[in-house]
């Protein structure tokens, strides 16, 4: 699976873009839309006075690329749309081991959603803290999602609801029709024996 343009904005929305480079809650270097400046990187950056916006989003959609493929690899049950797009989010913000690891991913593999969401969106035991403490931005995101997950598995519900809905539809309107062709062929049939009597 790939993440939706909904899953992109939250990322971006919650990461902000920051031309320059900044120490994160975690004290990592940090560029652009929460872009971890990597020992590799560091010459680089240090170079640049700033980055444009067009630059920050390369490096944006490569670090998506690398939680898509974490939530890809690691998940071993169906996902929604919108908790892919919830699960990409959490790991461009919490990091690959961290997720890989955590009770919450194999609850998640044993079927129980509602329990691995509460394991990672909650307000009190999700992913919301930073060195022991419940950091109010994470808390919030965390919500955002969550109704990101729920949002779209409503949604999908819906759809296949409404399918549902017209197959019933349908059959109701086949058997009038085909009712209706059957009781012509009888009149038709009985005229047609009345008048070669």
């Amino acid at each position: 699976m790939k993440i939706s343009n909904k899953g992109i904005n939250l990322i971006k929305k919650w990461e902000g873009f920051r031309k320059t480079a900044y120490k994160c809650p975690s004290n990592k270097n940090t560029i652009g839309y929460g872009h971890v400046i990597l020992p590799n990187e560091k010459e680089l950056f240090e170079l640049k006075e700033s980055i444009t916006e067009e630059f920050a989003e390369e490096l944006l959609y490569s670090d998506v690329k690398i939680a898509e493929n974490a939530v890809n690899k690691y998940v071993s049950v169906p996902l929604t749309q919108g908790q892919f797009d919830a699960l990409v989010s959490l790991v461009y913000n919490w990091g690959v081991s961290n997720f890989s690891l955590s009770n919450s991913l194999k609850t998640l593999n044993l079927k129980n959603y509602d329990e691995a969401a509460f394991g990672f969106f909650d307000k009190e035991f999700g992913v919301v803290k930073s060195k022991g403490k419940i950091l109010k931005g994470l808390v919030l995101r965390r919500q955002e999602e969550l109704d990101l997950w729920k949002y779209q598995e409503q949604k999908t519900i819906n759809f296949v609801s409404d399918n549902v809905f017209k197959k019933k539809k349908t059959s109701k309107n086949s058997f009038i029709f085909y009712t209706t062709i059957v009781v012509s062929i009888i009149i038709v049939s009985t005229l047609i024996i009345y008048y070669l009597i």
